[in-house]
C-alpha cells in the first residue's frame, strides 16, 4: 500500500515500533483502509508528503498520519465521505479515531485499534 502511494508521487516516511500484534481479520482490514484513506487524503489535499507511524503497545495498535495541508483550514472545505467512512470503520471494530487540522497547518489522523487478547491454555486442573 505504501509503495503504491510512493509510486503515485506521494513522499511517505513510515516508521514502525513494536512487534506487529495479532489482529482479527476485521481489525486488519480496518487498519489497511484507515491507512489507505489517510494517505489518499494526504495525496489529494496535502503538500506531497506524509508521515505514517504505526506502533504496537499495551493500549492497542496505533496508526498516525500527518501531512502539511495546502491552506485548507477546515473540514467543511472538503467534500466526500472519506473521513466519515474512516470513523465508522474504526468504530465498528472497537477502535478510536481522532482527526482534523492542527494549529501548525498539519492534518493529523490518529486511530487506535484493539488487539486480540492472548490465548491462555486451560490447565485441566480442578477449580
Amino acid at each position: 500500500l505504501v509503495d503504491s502511494f510512493r509510486a503515485a508521487g506521494l513522499t511517505v516516511r513510515w516508521t514502525s515500533t513494536g512487534a506487529v500484534p495479532d489482529l482479527s481479520d476485521a481489525v486488519s482490514l480496518a487498519v489497511y483502509r484507515t491507512v489507505q484513506e489517510g494517505l489518499t487524503n494526504a495525496h489529494k489535499h496535502g503538500d506531497g508528503s506524509a508521515v505514517l507511524t504505526t506502533a504496537a503497545g499495551s493500549g492497542g495498535f496505533e496508526v498516525t498520519i500527518d501531512n502539511a495541508t495546502r491552506g485548507e483550514s477546515t473540514l467543511s472545505e472538503r467534500t466526500g465521505f472519506g473521513l466519515i467512512g474512516m470513523r465508522e470503520r474504526v468504530s465498528s471494530v472497537g477502535g478510536e479515531l481522532s482527526c482534523g487540522p492542527t494549529s501548525d497547518g498539519q492534518f493529523h489522523v490518529r486511530a487506535v485499534f484493539p488487539v486480540k487478547p492472548p490465548t491462555t491454555a486451560i490447565d485441566g486442573g480442578a477449580p
